[in-house]
Order: C-alpha cells, then structure tokens, then sequence
C-alpha cells in the first residue's frame, strides 16, 4: 500500500503559479511528478501542463504494465513532450520545465529527472533515518543545464527497491532552497516514522511562510506501507 499527499501552491510573492504536481497510486502501484515550468522564460506553465496532462493520460493504462515496459513508455512521453513543447514555442523564445518523477510498482522504483527538482529517499536503516538525495541538479554556475522542452532533453534514469517504510518526497527548488536542510530532513524522517503526512507538509509549509519564500513550491509526499 502506498499512503501521498500532493501540495503545489503558488507561493508568498509569484501571482502565478508555474508548478504542477501530481500523484496517482492504486495498491503498490503508483505515478508521482513535479514539474516546475522555468521562470524568466516563455510560458513556463504551459511546459509544466502539458507534461502533467501528458502523465494524467497514461496512469490509466500504464499502471497495468510490467515495471521495465512503463519505465520505457514514460521515458519516451517525456521525450514527446520536450518535442511538442519545443515545436509550439514561438521562433526566438524558449519554453520548458523541470521534471522530477516517481514510478513504483511490484516492489521496485523507477525515477526520471531533468533539471534541478529533487527526489529525496528516507530510510530507517537501524535506529535513525536517513535521507538522501537521490536526483542529481542538473546546473552549471546557478543556471540550468537542461528542461523539458528547452535543448537536448536528455532525461536522466535511476532504479531501486522499495522497502517497506520507505520514503520518497519529491521537491521543486521552491522548497529546498527556502527550507533549510536540518528542518526538511527533520519533517521527512517524522514522515517515513509513520507520521501524519499532512501535518509533515504543513510544516515544511509553514517555514516556507514564516520565510516569505518568493516562489512557488511544491512538494509529493510518498509513503510505502
């Protein structure tokens, strides 16, 4: 059984949203994402959309598919999307998101990611959790290297197991950059404990508040039981 939550706000100063996120499970089966549509840049939410529409169409018929079979399927949407994104931005602009992504099924994990949304993994080895990042920030000198929809997607892939009591919190830089380490890794431990996964999230919430964070954030939230 696996236990998500899913928050994607708008933040204390944006007046809009760019963030989507999205979180679908069915038994031990499930599909989690954040995409965080790059600012600065043409229509950041419209990236950020079309690859939640795009994963909002497959859960129905890829939660079906052996692991291997929808690890491939998802990476080859992305790759749609990067081109259909690319194909309806307008000569001379640029138009893309991050993308960080979450796919369990049959004990196993699957992640896909590009640009600097972040998957952390926690996990109670012995007697005190531990949390790692388990995505890489693809940056160079504090700027994006890649985005869905933006150069070369070259999206990058990573697989495990899943045990029990483990988990997953999928982050935009919304919320590392304005959530220090110590509190965020904190809130997740009280998380992969077993902990009230909306209480977890109203706190990390509430720094982001009592910080004035100025973007948007959002934050999924995976608990496998």
């Amino acid at each position: 059984m696996i236990r998500h939550l899913c928050l994607c706000e708008c933040g204390c100063q944006r007046p809009q949203n760019q963030d989507r996120a999205g979180a679908w499970a069915a038994g031990d089966c499930g599909l989690f994402f954040v995409a965080d549509g790059v600012g600065g840049r043409y229509a950041g939410e419209r990236a950020s959309q079309t690859i939640a529409d795009a994963l909002a169409a497959w859960w129905g018929g890829g939660r079906q598919l052996p692991v291997d079979t929808a690890s491939d399927q998802l990476w080859r949407l992305i790759e749609s999307c990067h081109t259909r994104i690319a194909s309806a931005t307008p000569p001379g602009r640029q138009c893309g998101s991050t993308l960080a992504l979450l796919w369990i099924s049959g004990g196993a994990y699957t992640l896909l990611w590009a640009g600097d949304s972040r998957i952390y993994h926690t996990r109670r080895p012995l007697l005190r959790a531990r949390t790692t990042q388990l995505t890489s920030d693809d940056t160079e000198d504090g700027k994006l290297r890649r985005a869905v929809g933006i150069g070369q997607s070259l999206l990058s892939m990573r697989s495990g197991i899943c045990c029990p009591g483990d988990l997953f919190a999928l982050c935009s830089d919304g919320v590392y950059n304005y959530c220090p380490p110590d509190c965020l890794h904190h809130q997740l431990a009280r998380a992969q404990r077993g902990g009230h996964l909306p209480g977890v999230a109203s706190a990390i919430e509430a720094e982001l508040c009592a910080r004035q964070a100025p973007d948007n954030y959002s934050l999924v939230l995976v608990h496998c039981e």
